[in-house]
């Protein structure tokens, strides 16, 4: 079975730790790298093309729906969690229009990106 990669993009580097020190338990998941801001995310996912890419919304540089939508365009298989502190319904149904996998608020859904990745990698 191959390696997941995993891509983290938030502009807070303790919510990037949060994910990181969560995600560490999975087996068979590698974080391939982290991004501060929209720009680097893009910049990164070209380079590493990770198979999951969690990223925040609101980021400088480029938004989490710039990214979204850069990925979806280029790199159409990878899987893309938006994960916010506004998870309103405009947003989440601008985000899944656009091509997202998942909607997920940063202060509740933490288990959930967990059992995401691992069901993903179980299909």
């Amino acid at each position: 079975r191959h390696v997941v990669k995993v891509l983290i993009a938030d502009d807070s580097a303790i919510m990037r730790g949060i994910l990181l020190s969560h995600l560490a338990c999975i087996a068979g998941l590698e974080i391939v790298g982290e991004a501060q801001n929209g720009l680097e995310a893009i910049e990164r996912i070209d380079r590493l093309k990770p198979d999951v890419v969690i990223v925040d919304m609101r980021m400088p540089g480029a938004s989490g729906l710039t990214v979204l939508r850069h990925v979806k365009q280029s790199l159409p298989a990878t899987r893309i969690i938006i994960w916010t502190n506004e998870p309103s319904e405009p947003y989440r149904q601008e985000c899944l229009v656009a091509g997202a996998d998942s909607f997920l608020d940063k202060s509740s859904d933490l288990e959930r990106v967990s059992e995401l990745l691992r069901r993903w990698m179980q299909a």
